[in-house]
């Protein structure tokens, strides 16, 4: 089931390029009846890609299964790019489980394309002490050690 639709190298822009019409002010329609939103979608290093999301939006677990599990590369990336922007203290949580369960490895493939290899804080740090923010990135540090490992 396609979660996420997305254009490759900005190679679509336009909601008829994926397919989809205008179904009310910020939702579209696809020839099944299913309803999308855009989205700006995962950045390959050049920008967001141009992109839409299936409504209603998934949660993190579904997102984390999606993205680790699925073989369609879109839902992949798509899934990863809502987690990134919107869900980065459960992913820190449930990365730190993986690491502790010895089961990182099951999921290399889908961190990677999380880009959690890269020592990065992604936390909130907003109405963060100096203490809270360091304590934030030395985590995710120890995330990507563990993952460069592989």
């Amino acid at each position: 089931m396609k979660y996420f639709m997305m254009s490759m190298h900005f190679n679509k822009s336009k909601p008829e390029h994926f397919g989809l019409k205008l179904f009310n002010s910020d939702t579209y329609i696809d020839d099944e009846g299913t309803k999308w939103k855009p989205l700006e979608l995962y950045d390959f290093g050049w920008g967001p890609e141009n992109g839409y999301y299936r409504l209603p939006m998934l949660s993190f677990k579904d997102l984390f299964i999606i993205g680790s599990h699925d073989d369609d590369i879109i839902n992949k990336y798509g899934s990863a790019s809502v987690i990134l922007e919107n869900y980065a203290d459960e992913l820190l949580d449930k990365v730190e489980y993986l690491i502790s369960q010895n089961e990182i490895h099951k999921y290399i493939d889908f961190l990677k394309i999380l880009k959690l290899d890269f020592p990065m804080n992604r936390s909130n740090t907003k109405g963060l002490t100096y203490k809270e923010i360091k304590s934030y990135a030395n985590r995710w540090k120890k995330i990507a050690d563990t993952i460069n490992k592989y």
